[in-house]
């Protein structure tokens, strides 16, 4: 009964220190073959001593050499395991996410199983409408407002 319980406990201290998938992910990888995603870690703004009391450029330098060494100590084990499975990776460390490309099932279920605390989700693109450009129209009216109607001209020479 004891080594059951114990079975059961390393099972779920195994899931719970491994990447999570986002189901939608999960099937976009199954539908398409191949897709690209995100992976997200947890913030380490928390993690920074001594911030609060230092302040202006001082405060920012910190904050800034700290985020990128904490969150490349995060990030890594993950960069180098995506390299082995053949993934193209790009880090961005004020985010802590890192970009994947190439992901298939398998290599998606085999970046799941790397240890560490991370969720891998869609990548979120955001497409705009194209510009439709027109030429303005000529109505034989001239400009409402010019150099000539606010006395442009004139302010310049006399305060020049």
């Amino acid at each position: 009964m004891s080594s059951s319980i114990l079975y059961y406990i390393a099972l779920l201290v195994a899931a719970a220190s491994s990447g999570r998938i986002d189901p939608i992910l999960q099937a976009a990888v199954e539908k398409n073959g191949e897709t690209e995603a995100i992976v997200e870690f947890p913030e380490v703004i928390n993690q920074i001593s001594a911030i609060d009391s230092m302040c202006g450029d001082a405060k920012v330098d910190r904050l800034i050499t700290s985020l990128k060494q904490l969150n490349a100590e995060m990030q890594t084990p993950l960069v180098t395991a995506a390299a082995s499975l053949g993934l193209s990776t790009e880090q961005f460390w004020i985010a802590n996410t890192v970009s994947v490309k190439g992901l298939t099932a398998e290599k998606l279920s085999d970046l799941a199983k790397i240890a560490g605390d991370f969720n891998v989700r869609p990548e979120n693109k955001a497409f705009l409408p194209p510009m439709i450009q027109t030429p303005a129209a000529d109505n034989g009216k001239t400009a409402q407002w010019g150099v000539e109607t606010i006395r442009a001209p004139e302010y310049r020479s006399n305060y020049n």
